[in-house]
């Protein structure tokens, strides 16, 4: 949703990738332009800027947490039919509406007009997940292969769909490499 208003943090036009690689890793440009095929088509130019903002810095930060402390790592791509209607995926901040189940607010009905009578399963069982999280912990837990714990050697990765989560390991290896060292 941010890349409709592009602001200048957040790179989504050939000019304004330019610029970031420009003035923050021009050797790099290469590197992380192959790692998106469609570039410079507009799906390419989103992904581009929200790796740049929200994926590059949170596999980074992944990855050094990892090394002191337990750690845990999802991706949220539950997309609401809305959003794709308006050409979008699953945006920043779009799992809130979900875990707060908060359909009755301005964005719960933009994201689901019938949340507040039909409400996604997605949101229960990240509530559910959650607060068995915070109350129990994973230890002995037997949902706990459902989520196993982040490191660098695998990278596993809880994706959170419209009907199931899945764990998988590196989901986004290509990208995840291209910006290695850049955050």
């Amino acid at each position: 949703m941010f890349a409709w208003g592009k602001p200048p943090m957040l790179p989504t036009t050939v000019a304004s990738i330019d610029g970031y690689f420009q003035r923050t890793a021009p050797d790099a440009r290469d590197r992380v332009l192959a790692a998106y095929p469609d570039y410079p088509r507009r799906r390419a130019l989103v992904a581009i800027g929200s790796d740049a903002m929200f994926g590059a810095p949170s596999w980074a930060f992944a990855d050094a947490y990892s090394a002191h402390a337990p750690t845990h790592v999802y991706r949220f791509d539950h997309t609401a039919w809305t959003l794709r209607v308006l050409g979008l995926g699953a945006t920043h901040g779009s799992e809130i509406v979900h875990i707060q189940h908060s359909y009755g607010s301005y964005l719960g009905r933009k994201l689901h007009p019938l949340g507040q009578r039909v409400q996604p399963s997605v949101g229960r069982r990240m509530q559910r997940t959650w607060l068995d999280f915070a109350t129990r912990g994973w230890d002995g837990e037997p949902w706990s292969q459902e989520w196993p714990l982040y490191d660098t050697r695998h990278r596993r990765t809880r994706i959170i769909k419209s009907t199931r989560d899945v764990s998988f390991d590196d989901p986004d290896v290509v990208r995840r490499e291209a910006w290695a060292g850049l955050y």
